[in-house]
């Protein structure tokens, strides 16, 4: 069994240390995929998976593949336990930088399954998450982790993001 309860402290902890209320938006989003990177390696490690090879290319694997890489060693019933604070982090990250929280809604309609929602206000504050309660948690992390990384805090005007598929089609309304 896994627990990722950690998370939080653990990147919080590392981030801080190195400098991250010190450095422009940008730097704190390397910092941020740094620890991350990091972090899934080391709870690789602590599951028994040998990660000698994850080890050498550390810095050339990305977080999503990571990521990918964990929730294939952690039983699907032990997802939603585990996996889903990898996107609660992001969240609390984004809201508190831009001093406004960022809410998960879990919704009904089954095109959320495939195609969740960002939500931005008038003033582009990131508002909201929307998905489905059978939408994957590798999937909604790479959605929100690619619009952390590419759309948070830039000069995008676009009041919703979504993604059409999860093969990094990304539409904006």
């Amino acid at each position: 069994m896994i627990s990722i309860n950690d998370l939080y402290y653990k990147l919080d902890s590392g981030i801080v240390d190195r400098g991250f209320w010190k450095v422009n938006i940008d730097e704190k989003k390397q910092l941020i995929d740094s620890e991350l990177k990091k972090y899934i390696t080391f709870k690789l490690k602590e599951l028994g998976n040998n990660t000698s090879l994850l080890s050498e290319k550390e810095n050339s694997t990305s977080v999503n593949d990571l990521l990918k890489i964990l929730a294939r060693v952690i039983p699907k019933e032990d997802h939603f336990d585990n996996l889903r604070h990898f996107t609660h982090y992001i969240l609390a990250v984004a809201g508190s930088l831009q001093n406004y929280s960022i809410c998960w809604w879990v919704e009904e309609e089954a095109e959320l399954i495939n195609m969740p929602l960002i939500e931005l206000d008038d003033s582009g504050q990131w508002t909201s998450l929307k998905t489905h309660k059978e939408t994957d948690y590798v999937k909604t992390f790479d959605f929100v982790y690619d619009v952390f990384t590419n759309n948070f805090m830039t000069k995008s005007n676009s009041k919703k993001l979504l993604f059409k598929k999860f093969d990094k089609e990304q539409k904006k309304v």
